[in-house]
């Protein structure tokens, strides 16, 4: 039998460059011979999320997890310290009893997100002994645990537990694989900067990291991430950041003109110069049916207003008076979509047509209100049968065009 020749350098980087996100990294991390090349070939991901507990390389996948292990010496040796059953592992740095080093620092890269009420504050010992003396249903499972750890410090007792940072792959079924332990020294937030390197980082030779949908959000103060990460974003998704979007722009200073759309929780003046540039603004969010839409197109992706509030969005047009070539798309379930429909055929104000063949998705009925003299919104309704969820698929769509007699004028 002949033995089997090993990939050229050229046919391992077009493997690699189809490869699972996900395997391709694990894959480098584990094998040397590959690193090079993989660093080399360009890499390209549908999704990417970044969040303070770690990091999603493809949607519906798994989840890169770095966190803070607790382990304690028993009858059969080192095993993992568990409250009421479950593992203690934190998100945070701790001491060597366990409890929660503070003030939080900000490393080079780090991206500050304003939230100062850290989810992780330090809870007193008074605080403590009153969740402890109540009920065990109404208790925090893990108060006793915290409560005997901060007696022990008090006491100067010696600590029983051993700490180590921990990689594990999170699946959507919540089974966890551990990938690697290491001794643990107050540095989780060198760790994750660590790890996002690894996986993003030292691609020179392969070019930026090109990302369609960037999701990046922080319920705590600081993102980790490591300084010169090079990334092409497309879509750009934020959550929980008090702080204006400025403080993404050294992060995406390098290819900021690929930006297409970015998503917000809300909508900030301090943010409006940003917006502006940018073809699509997403909100999280929904608008009261009153408020002026300040920028030309838009996309509200959770959209949970009643029938009626819709209707009355698309009648505050004609107050507001967006200009010619304005379009604003409302995520709505399929029910609602209908019940919506229905409401508009009832209203004189909206006269119903065919939807032209160009825009025809799914439903070809649409729907007219005047503006006024100049101009009309159209409105129709779309599907998008990509949508990994029945929920995001169906949309309203409000375009704001000229009146038809107007340009025979």
């Amino acid at each position: 039998m002949s033995k089997r020749k090993p990939l050229s350098y050229a046919s391992l980087k077009a493997v690699i460059e189809h490869m699972d996100p996900n395997l391709r990294v694990l894959l480098s991390v584990k094998l040397p011979s590959i690193r090079h090349a993989e660093k080399a070939t360009p890499m390209r991901l549908e999704d990417l999320e970044i969040s303070e507990y770690g990091i999603f390389l493809k949607k519906n996948s798994y989840f890169h997890r770095i966190k803070v292990m607790r382990y304690i010496n028993g009858l059969d040796g080192l095993r993992p310290y568990e409250a009421r059953g479950v593992p203690y592992t934190t998100d945070y740095d701790v001491d060597k009893y366990g409890i929660i080093v503070i003030p939080f620092i900000s490393t080079p890269g780090d991206l500050d997100f304003g939230n100062n009420a850290d989810p992780h504050r330090l809870r007193t010992e008074e605080e403590l002994r009153q969740v402890v003396a109540l009920p065990p249903t109404s208790q925090d499972r893990l108060a006793s645990t915290d409560l005997i750890d901060l007696e022990m410090r008090k006491a100067d007792v010696e600590s029983p537990y051993i700490h180590f940072i921990q990689l594990s792959n999170i699946y959507q079924d919540c089974k966890e694989l551990i990938i690697e332990k290491v001794a643990y020294n107050q540095n989780l937030s060198i760790a994750i900067k660590y790890m996002i390197q690894k996986f993003l980082g030292g691609r020179a030779q392969g070019g930026p990291v090109k990302v369609k949908n960037l999701y990046l959000s922080c319920t705590s103060k600081y993102l980790r991430l490591p300084i010169d990460l090079n990334l092409d974003v497309q879509h750009l998704f934020v959550r929980n950041n008090k702080n204006g979007l400025s403080i993404f722009r050294p992060l995406l200073a390098s290819h900021w003109s690929s930006l297409e759309s970015i998503t917000v929780d809300t909508l900030d003046n301090r943010d409006r110069e940003i917006l502006s540039s940018i073809d699509t603004v997403g909100v999280l969010g929904c608008p009261h049916w009153s408020t002026e839409l300040p920028y030309r197109r838009m996309k509200f992706c959770h959209s949970n207003h009643t029938n009626q509030q819709y209707i009355n969005i698309a009648k505050n047009l004609k107050v507001t008076q967006p200009s010619v070539g304005s379009h604003y798309t409302f995520i709505l379930w399929k029910t609602k979509l209908k019940e919506v429909m229905e409401l508009m055929k009832a209203d004189d104000e909206f006269r119903s047509e065919q939807l032209q063949a160009s825009k025809v998705t799914k439903y070809p009925e649409c729907f007219i209100l005047r503006i006024n003299n100049r101009s009309d919104v159209l409105i129709y309704f779309s599907f998008d049968p990509t949508k990994n969820y029945a929920s995001f698929r169906y949309s309203m769509e409000m375009e704001v065009q000229p009146r038809v007699e107007n340009l025979h004028n």
